[in-house]
């Protein structure tokens, strides 16, 4: 504080103090009592501007026995338009701060004729190098300043120095823009922390819920991958050497029952032959006997035409009795002879003919047998491996089936993330469009192409479509009430307001109140049931929001039938 504590003697030494200020161009301001000084002068801040004061201008500066300095005659007859001018603006500040009026005293005239300017520099600029006057601010924007109390109690008897104080006060118009501004501030501030965490929560929402359905995607590929090597490993297990063993066997089988059966009609081929020379040796045996028979026939004829003819002859000679009985008794030992060998004959014929028919009839049962049992055991083994070829290609089926019910459900898995997702699922779709036995419900070859709305994005897109039924509804209702109730119904049906925690009751807003609920803790089917009870005006302004709702609820209820008949088969 070197300038306070020198006296001001002479109108000419402030001249000479104030005389640097011209090169920087500033205007000399007066400068209030017990004000702290240094050797670069005085500074007035405000909120805007800054009004630089010159080290020693004041004539009320007080010296250093704390004595007021009167002003010279001469100085107070010369008042610096331009410094005047000076004081004035920054009385008039527009940020509401505070300018003193010192009465008539002002600043000396400026040497060299030169007018000095008074320079308001922003807050923001660093060049200034004064000390900084502050005032104690009230909260009425009031500043008090002590200059007048420290010249009084200096005794000097100097002119009291006066204080204006400006209040400025608000109007109507801003105090209401104040109220929208804050009531439009609480608004989103309890969207933010509200339960929905708006607008942030269907981020928050659709990270969940694609987190979840390639965790799903992927623990489902995983284990159908370990189905699939299962069916591999089930195929590589299937033991066909058994069966391979088996049809050799029978092949071998069938080969030895074909030489039995050649080596059976070799021996049937030998039985005949040997049938055809015992039947021809028989024959010839016969023909033999009956060549004697006849010889002996021609015998007895000839014996009979001598003994006719010895009955013929002359009986010159008689015959005694006993010779004519002689020749009948051999007659007849002839005859019995004869009948004797003719019987023989017939029964040798008969056993022949019986022991040739049993043999062949025994020969015959034997082929029978032996043909019947190789042709059984034929059909046997035929049944065998009827059999085992069938357990294979049931077999083969089999896991031609799982694996074929594995690809299925792998694309039903695809079919699943890509609906909960939102993208097309057409390419997904098509290997259970291909495959026998499966048919695509109408709710996913419709929607195939451009997919399904998220979750995330019905959440998102459900306060607007929720304003638009709200309003439809509020529309064919009167405003009930009286009063703050009226007028309350008046503004919410104006500014769209509606409620965003659940609450009961079968109003339109309790409706979607409770639906919205339901959407955010990723219930689709309970929303869209609660949205059946809004009247039809509001549903055909929510038609947009709804049919996208039922057509991804629609998608993931077919998705999980084909996973239910692809489980149970």
């Amino acid at each position: 504080m070197a300038d306070a504590d020198k006296p001001k003697d002479s109108p000419d030494e402030e001249k000479r103090e104030t005389a640097p200020e011209e090169d920087t161009g500033q205007a000399s301001t007066p400068r209030m009592a017990n004000e702290p000084d240094d050797s670069d002068g005085d500074t007035v801040t405000t909120g805007d501007d800054t009004v630089d004061a010159g080290p020693s201008s004041d004539p009320l500066m007080p010296g250093p026995d704390g004595e007021v300095a009167d002003p010279a005659p001469e100085d107070a007859d010369e008042t610096d338009p331009t410094s005047q001018e000076a004081q004035d603006e920054a009385r008039a500040d527009d940020d509401g701060m505070i300018a003193h009026d010192y009465g008539d005293h002002s600043a000396p005239p400026v040497e060299d004729g030169a007018a000095a300017q008074d320079t308001l520099t922003a807050g923001t600029e660093n060049d200034a190098t004064a000390d900084t006057v502050v005032g104690s601010v009230h909260a009425d924007d009031t500043v008090t300043d002590d200059r007048g109390e420290a010249a009084v109690a200096a005794g000097t008897g100097g002119p009291l120095v006066q204080e204006k104080i400006i209040e400025r006060r608000g109007g109507f118009v801003p105090a209401v823009f104040g109220g929208i501004l804050a009531a439009v501030g609480g608004f989103f501030l309890s969207q933010y922390l509200g339960p929905t965490g708006w607008p942030f929560s269907g981020a928050a929402n659709f990270e969940e819920e694609t987190r979840s359905a390639l965790m799903e995607t992927r623990d489902g590929m995983q284990a159908l991958q370990g189905r699939v090597d299962g069916v591999e490993t089930n195929l590589s297990d299937v033991d066909l050497s058994s069966v391979e063993t088996a049809v050799a066997d029978l092949t071998e089988r069938t080969g030895t029952l074909a030489a039995d059966i050649a080596t059976l009609q070799s021996d049937v081929g030998e039985i005949g032959t040997g049938l055809n020379e015992r039947v021809d040796a028989l024959s010839s045996s016969v023909e033999g006997l009956q060549a004697g028979l006849a010889t002996i026939s021609e015998d007895a004829a000839s014996f009979a035409d001598r003994v006719s003819a010895l009955e013929k002859a002359p009986m010159e000679d008689a015959v005694s009795p006993e010779t004519v009985a002689a020749y009948e008794a051999e007659l007849a030992d002839l005859q019995s002879r004869m009948d004797e060998q003719s019987g023989a004959f017939d029964q040798t014929v008969a056993d022949q003919r019986a022991a040739m028919e049993q043999a062949f009839a025994d020969q015959q049962a034997r082929m029978d047998e032996a043909f019947a049992q190789q042709q059984a055991q034929i059909e046997e083994q035929r049944a065998e491996l009827q059999a085992m070829v069938d357990e294979a290609n049931a077999s083969e089926q089999e896991a031609a089936r799982q694996a074929q019910i594995a690809t299925l459900r792998a694309a039903v898995s695809d079919l699943d993330t890509a609906v909960r997702s939102g993208e097309p699922f057409q390419q997904a779709l098509g290997p259970i469009s291909d495959s026998e036995g499966m048919e695509v419900p109408e709710a996913l070859s419709a929607n195939a192409e451009d997919g399904v709305a998220t979750q995330a994005r019905l959440a998102e897109s459900f306060p607007p479509a929720a304003r638009d039924g709200l309003a439809a509804a509020r529309a064919d209702e009167p405003i009930e009430g009286e009063g703050a109730n009226r007028f309350a119904s008046f503004m919410a049906r104006q500014l769209g307001a509606r409620s965003v925690t659940p609450r009961e009751g079968d109003s339109p807003d309790a409706i979607l109140s409770r639906a919205e609920a339901a959407l955010d803790n990723g219930d689709l089917g309970t929303a869209l049931s609660e949205l059946e009870a809004l009247p039809d005006t509001a549903r055909e302004a929510m038609s947009g929001w709804i049919d996208q709702a039922r057509a991804r609820a629609d998608a993931l209820s077919a998705v999980d039938a084909l996973r239910q008949d692809l489980n149970i088969e």
